[in-house]
């Protein structure tokens, strides 16, 4: 039981931090398509 916490607590934790990168990406693509539309 204790390791089906510990592996669904990593993924809980896998999942946010893709969550943040995903976010990341999702900026930086808005930003680069708003510059280009703006040059």
């Amino acid at each position: 039981m204790y390791g089906h916490f510990f592996v669904s607590f990593s993924q809980t934790h896998n999942f946010l931090h893709f969550k943040r990168y995903y976010y990341k990406i999702t900026i930086c693509v808005s930003v680069d398509e708003q510059e280009m539309e703006y040059s």
